[in-house]
């Protein structure tokens, strides 16, 4: 004769997880978001940076340009800050100011979070040199 068992085993099934596993997902998580934040707001930084070297560039480039067709610079070019058909920059993240004697030089001062950034006060002068020089 054969015996069937209908009883159900004391075998249970597992669904879900467990806590100990959330709580090690929750350290991996924590731990690579420390490491990524600051990573990725130094690229930000970064980045809205190279943003202002680059118009500052483009306000020197008008500044060549005026001073070919007119014999002068033209220092109106900024106005009480960088106009938006020339410059990309955030303007809460750098203003621009344009001083002249015989030349001329083009500083961007960083403003709020930018402020943090390395580099600080950025300038270029008629002769194409920029500073700080780690900078450019």
């Amino acid at each position: 004769m054969i015996r069937i068992n209908l009883c159900k085993p004391y075998k249970t099934i597992s669904k879900g997880m467990t806590l100990l596993e959330i709580l090690i997902v929750v350290a991996i998580i924590t731990i690579l978001s420390s490491i990524a934040y600051p990573s990725y707001t130094k690229h930000v930084l970064k980045a809205h940076r190279a943003q202002a070297i680059t118009d500052m560039v483009k306000i020197q480039l008008k500044l060549e340009e005026s001073y070919t067709s007119a014999g002068s610079y033209n220092l109106s070019l900024l106005g009480a800050n960088c106009p938006t058909t020339l410059c990309e920059s955030d303007s809460n993240r750098y203003t621009f100011k344009l001083t002249s004697t015989n030349t001329y030089t083009i500083t961007a001062t960083p403003v709020g979070v930018q402020t943090t950034d390395d580099c600080g006060t950025m300038t270029l002068n008629a002769k194409g040199t920029g500073s700080p020089a780690h900078c450019w």
